[in-house]
């Protein structure tokens, strides 16, 4: 009896002591809060994101409150906010986007106008690298919004006509402000709205960019903006969260 109480009380001991070492904590990082700060996301302190500014406007909007940005004035225009300036972070203490641990970006937008004039670029994206980017391995995403569409950018070919996901039921232009937040664990992502899955699947590898600069080649890069001189838009960005895992 006594062998039998003992097995039992060493399993249950093991089995917490496996549950610890398994266990997720996630930190929350809150990279914009327009109402805790209400000034435009480039002066939200502590400062996470820098304001990459080509020539157009961006500004305080009271109601909803957030940072209106607009680059409707010229498709030349590629302006958006990223962790990144120049080929460092904006602030050291980013946290590192690790694929196995799992991550999430949550954030608010409401896209008042967006203009295209081919159908893989949008007026407003968001890129996300993981930390290990430059593992030649699929890491990354880059989501379009245009009117009554959403799409994952392809890497076969390089940001092709053809996306690789796409929802063409999900209207997020003219509809007021809209949380989304995007899940990446390992090598696949989930976008969602509330309780709308938008997009699942796996992740990309944008690498082979060729440019002057590759940010797509920054790891832990995050972007939200106009990225393209064939598109532009007009939208007004709200709070923002990073939340990360770690498993102790």
């Amino acid at each position: 009896m006594k062998l039998k109480f003992f097995c039992s009380f060493s399993l249950a001991i093991l089995l917490i002591f496996v549950l610890q070492i398994n266990k997720v904590n996630a930190v929350n990082y809150l990279l914009y809060d327009p109402i805790k700060q209400p000034v435009t996301l480039d002066r939200y302190m502590p400062q996470w994101l820098i304001y990459a500014d080509t020539g157009g406007e961006q500004a305080w909007h009271r109601s909803p409150p957030g940072t209106l940005l607009d680059t409707l004035a010229d498709f030349d225009i590629v302006d958006g906010y990223s962790n990144y300036g120049g080929l460092h972070l904006a602030n050291k203490d980013f946290p590192n986007l690790s694929r196995s641990n799992g991550y999430s970006l949550t954030f608010m937008v409401e896209i008042l106008k967006e203009e295209h004039t081919r159908a893989e670029r949008s007026g407003f994206s968001v890129i996300i690298l993981s930390q290990d980017v430059n593992n030649k391995t699929h890491t990354s995403l880059e989501i379009g919004f245009q009117k009554n569409r959403i799409f994952l950018q392809n890497d076969q070919p390089l940001f092709g006509r053809q996306a690789a996901q796409e929802n063409l039921k999900f209207n997020p232009v003219g509809k007021g402000a809209i949380e989304y937040q995007i899940k990446v664990k390992d090598n696949e992502y989930i976008l969602s709205s509330g309780k709308n899955l938008i997009l699942k699947g796996k992740l990309r590898d944008y690498t082979r960019f060729t440019g002057l600069l590759n940010p797509y080649r920054f790891p832990s890069f995050i972007f939200l903006g106009d990225d393209t001189t064939s598109a532009s838009a007009k939208i007004n960005l709200g709070k923002i969260v990073l939340q990360v895992n770690s498993h102790t």
